[in-house]
């Protein structure tokens, strides 16, 4: 047996290093019958080959009612293969060998010890090595096992959260859908909620005409407004390249937002884009960005999953196929389109469009192409709007490909109109919007963002106020931002485009505490006290947290899935009748806030 504790590897008297995973191959097995990994009401809050960051997930996720605790059983019979412990990722994980296939079960809150002492030797092996981080353990000789339903661990939300957890089947070459083995119940197909008319250029998406979806007597249509459309008929020029976006998601027994199981075009019935996530390769899992338009995550504040419906350049992933990689070009006659999304319960959602030819030269969409300038993938690239107060350097390899790129200004867009209106930001500490195309575009690395100060900023208040990025759909996220005095230009770095905005923040963050049975745990002598802090725009800053405990100051801990704040006190002391609670802290905008109280634990 092996254990790898941060980049470090360390041999165990009597224990032999463990091989790499499995070859890339075909799925060549036949799973049995499996059993539910906890004994809880089966639903999923996420599915194999949702979007997570830029690749694709790789199992499911299974819902434990926001609570970490509950045991977590085998779901067959087999020999334990790996063991980890990890600050982030997984988390606390464990593998099942069964002959032919690995069962993986992450983010759990520790190991049981009633049949083998796991948990006993990942605490000792952390003390030795003073690491908070092993990974690697490789079990081969006499590797403890497991019967069917036979407890592992339990639920937690280490490594990733809120509390769930994360089941996955590894096969050979990769991983295989446990719904295939696992039945739950899902009467409910999946929601459609918006279809986007894309054109492009240059193998660059230069217009999209986004068209909400609607449902009306157990059909889907699309929308003019707030009506629906009598004849879902798209005319288009026949010299653009025209493909589609879908947003949509399902729910798996839950209200939770997943992603759908299959996805599938026909043209005049004709079958010219399908793919499904019945199982990925491992080189399949960097494809996500290629499959799903990550500036549409959002769109009317809904979370939602937008799909190219086409194969982007770069696109290999292996459960794809399509004819003329699902793009329209050259219209000549009418195109009768149909988008089928598919549950892997079976259940289907539809919505049908036809696209006609234009007559006129009219492009399909305004400014279609327009004002456009190929930023190549191997040159420095420069851009600024007209005014010049805004500018974005692009690095010589960060662009996947050589891309058309666009800038402009503007002094109103929608969302953030929304977001002024809500009260959460003046109107008067909002600069000028300047716009950065295609949304759709991503980067290989960060590039460079300068935004001039404006007037209504002055410059003992620049060092607070913050570059942010933001979508049509999305809330304004704070980039990390640097002001320079001496060229009077805020900087930030950013992964992609999208609208960009100073905004000068002055409401303070404030405390709240989670959930009553979240709030306190004991862990033997010890008692964990948890707090929330949190900031509606920039953000609270962790370098400025002070907790103290009648009146002495206490380290603490951050939890950045959950959003709070753990600090360890002695039981014996917490016992004793009411305490005084001090926090302080601030926003990244520098807004200060403080919290007290007297408490009873």
């Amino acid at each position: 047996m092996t254990a790898m504790t941060g980049r470090k590897k360390y041999f165990i008297a009597g224990c032999a290093v463990g091989a790499g995973l499995l070859a890339v191959t075909a799925l060549l097995y036949a799973a049995p019958a499996l059993r539910w990994p906890v004994d809880l009401q089966r639903s999923i809050s996420g599915t194999l080959g949702e979007q997570r960051g830029f690749y694709l997930h790789t199992g499911i996720d299974i819902k434990t009612k926001g609570r970490i605790g509950f045991p977590i059983l085998a779901t067959a019979e087999g020999r334990l293969w790996q063991v980890s412990s990890k600050v982030k990722g997984y988390g606390n994980d464990v593998l099942l060998h069964h002959g032919g296939y690995l069962s993986h079960y992450a983010h759990m809150d520790g190991f049981d010890d009633s049949k083998y002492p796991i948990d006993t030797l990942m605490k000792i092996v952390k003390v030795l090595y003073h690491e908070e981080d092993v990974g690697g353990f490789h079990f081969k000789n006499s590797a403890p096992r497991y019967r069917q339903g036979e407890r592992i661990g339990y639920s937690g939300e280490t490594g990733s959260g809120p509390p769930h957890l994360h089941f996955a089947l590894r096969v050979p070459g990769g991983v295989s859908n446990p719904l295939q083995f696992l039945k739950v119940e899902d009467s409910e197909g999946p929601v459609l909620r918006h279809l986007f008319l894309c054109v492009e250029k240059d193998g660059t998406t230069v217009s999209e005409v986004p068209v909400g979806i609607r449902e009306a007597g157990g059909r889907y249509f699309l929308m003019d407004g707030l009506s629906f459309r009598m004849d879902n008929i798209f005319y288009v020029s026949k010299q653009d390249r025209v493909f589609l976006k879908l947003a949509c998601f399902d729910r798996v027994s839950s209200a939770n937002h997943c992603a759908v199981h299959r996805i599938e075009v026909f043209e005049n019935d004709r079958s010219v884009y399908a793919i499904n996530f019945d199982r990925l390769k491992w080189e399949d899992l960097k494809y996500g960005r290629f499959i799903y338009d990550l500036s549409n995550l959002s769109v009317d504040g809904e979370n939602l999953y937008t799909y190219y419906l086409c194969r982007k350049n770069g696109n290999q992933y292996s459960s794809l196929t399509t004819i003329h990689d699902g793009y329209f070009a050259g219209t000549e006659g009418p195109r009768v389109l149909k988008v089928v999304a598919s549950d892997y319960a079976g259940n289907t959602s539809e919505v049908r469009l036809a696209i006609l030819p234009r007559h006129d030269s009219s492009p399909p969409v305004p400014s279609a192409g327009q004002d456009y300038t190929m930023a190549r993938s191997s040159r420095n690239v420069q851009l600024s709007d007209s005014s010049r107060r805004f500018g974005i350097q692009v690095y010589p390899g960060s662009l996947l490909q050589d891309t058309l790129m666009k800038v402009e200004s503007r002094t109103t867009v929608p969302r953030l109109d929304d977001i002024i209106a809500s009260g959460t930001v003046g109107k008067a500490d909002v600069s000028t919007v300047y716009t950065v195309y295609p949304f759709d575009s991503l980067y290989r690395r960060n590039v460079k963002v300068s935004i001039k100060r404006p007037e209504s900023i002055s410059r003992e208040e620049a060092p607070n106020v913050l570059v942010y990025r933001f979508f049509d759909g999305t809330s304004p996220q704070g980039l990390v931002t640097k002001y320079d005095r001496g060229r009077d230009v805020f900087e930030a770095f950013t992964n992609r485009n999208g609208h960009f905005v100073l905004i000068r923040d002055r409401t303070a963050p404030a405390v709240s505490l989670p959930p009553i049975h979240e709030i306190v745990e004991d862990r033997n002598v010890k008692r964990i006290f948890r707090f929330r802090m949190y900031d509606n725009l920039s953000g609270v800053s962790l370098r400025s947290v002070r907790f103290f405990f009648d009146g002495e100051r206490m380290p603490f801990d951050f939890n950045f899935d959950l959003g709070w704040a753990e600090v360890t006190l002695p039981r014996y002391v917490v016992d004793r009748g009411l305490h005084h609670v001090l926090i302080t802290f601030a926003d990244r905008s520098g807004n200060e806030s403080v919290f007290r109280s007297l408490l009873k634990f």
